[in-house]
């Protein structure tokens, strides 16, 4: 058992996880799985973009734009950035230029259907796709060939990016690989939805959702504005239920035991209007549990690269230990203080985020320890301080920032 434990905890390390505006997921409805794992993948190498986004809106507040790449609120500039991804990074192993290029055109040019001031638009995602190659590489029996120096550099049409770049719709915290680990085309979108889902309903495990609300974010259904559907894919419950939510939870089972995945659902239950029991249900109800990956996950659990505990005075965080404490023998426990809500109310006042502003109306403010927040939370929120970032943001409000000393203590 220790040693699956300590497997689960290793493959935390290995696997990263990224913030990506909830907005933008909602673009990869219409792409194949290697395309959602391109667009995953660009949305790793924009994790300080979102970074710097709420940063800006904590100092800025209402006059920082809602749209990530917008540099006022006039809405009058956008400054997207060109995007390097490895080829590797998109599975992608050929070299031979004529080969990739094909293969290149088939993963990157395409386009997504969106809504711009309530007309539909057909956009290409990338308005530029740079190959960077180098002139007759290598030579073959007496032929010169082009060789690919293994990158490729991307730039988001600024259209989609207004669109996909919604800040004011949030973030969901999820795996970066989920699309390359999926074998089901509606496992990844599943997975986002349910996480939304769950920072919606404050990180419920049981939660409720309307069904046309699901088939309209995986793009089997066209709703008007009026309500009525306009177009839907399995318009039989039974097809819907064996051929996507079926199919998704044995993904969702199958990547659990392998630890490719945090989230699953152990059971889905349609909920019908009062008296119908046939049809299209009113809502699902779902059973969510957090697999062994996700615990280890959001308890913060950190090993080396041998599997072994980050010793503590190496500033190395230690196993279990999300917030770094400086461990300290019973008899010196540092007294609370009941003070100091002047302060937490200005701290609250930089959080924007909606994720963080819902964690933290669930933690009550108790008062001062060591010139730092003391607070009463669940295990599981106290360990989503750092997960969510807020820890970070309290690092700035405090001034450490790159200190090891916590900067809020369990009451």
């Amino acid at each position: 058992m220790t040693d699956k434990k300590n497997e689960i905890a290793k493959s935390h390390v290995d696997e990263q996880w990224i913030n990506t505006p909830f907005s933008f997921t909602k673009i990869d409805k219409q792409c194949t799985l290697s395309q959602q794992h391109i667009l995953f993948c660009v949305s790793s190498h924009l994790q300080e973009y979102v970074t710097r986004y709420f940063n800006e809106k904590r100092e800025k507040g209402n006059l920082r734009s809602d749209y990530m790449f917008e540099v006022d609120k006039e809405h009058v500039a956008m400054n997207v950035p060109k995007i390097k991804l490895k080829l590797s990074e998109l599975g992608i192993e050929s070299s031979h230029y004529k080969d990739l290029r094909k293969t290149l055109k088939e993963l990157l040019d395409f386009s997504v259907r969106i809504k711009i001031d309530g007309k539909a638009v057909i956009q290409h995602v990338f308005s530029n796709i740079t190959e960077d190659i180098v002139t007759n590489g290598y030579t073959k029996q007496g032929v010169s060939y082009d060789r690919s120096k293994g990158e490729v550099e991307l730039k988001i049409d600024p259209v989609v990016a207004k669109y996909a770049f919604d800040m004011s719709q949030g973030f969901i915290h999820h795996i970066a690989l989920i699309a390359r680990y999926a074998s089901r085309l509606n496992t990844p979108r599943i997975y986002l939805f349910l996480l939304r889902q769950m920072g919606i309903n404050k990180g419920k495990m049981t939660i409720k959702v309307p069904f046309m609300q699901l088939k309209e974010y995986l793009g089997m259904a066209k709703i008007a504005e009026d309500g009525t559907v306009e177009e839907e894919q399995y318009p039989k419950f039974s097809q819907f239920k064996k051929q996507v939510l079926d199919a998704v939870q044995e993904d969702f089972a199958k990547l659990s035991k392998e630890d490719k995945i945090d989230i699953m659902f152990t059971d889905c239950t349609p909920i019908y209007k009062r008296g119908q029991t046939r049809g299209n249900p009113e809502a699902l109800v779902f059973k969510i549990k957090r697999t062994a990956l996700g615990k280890a996950h959001i308890n913060g659990k950190i090993l080396d690269r041998k599997g072994l505990p980050k010793a503590s005075g190496t500033k190395e965080p230690v196993v279990g230990d999300l917030f770094a404490h400086v461990v300290k023998p019973e008899k010196s426990k540092i007294p609370m203080e009941k003070c100091g809500e002047e302060q937490w109310n200005e701290f609250l006042s930089r959080i924007i985020d909606p994720s963080q502003t819902t964690l933290l109306s669930r933690v009550k403010f108790l008062g001062m320890k060591n010139q730092r927040f003391c607070i009463q939370a669940s295990q599981e929120d106290f360990q989503l301080l750092k997960t969510l970032g807020v820890e970070k943001i309290a690092q700035e409000f405090f001034n450490c920032v790159g200190s090891f000393a916590p900067t809020f203590y369990q009451g």
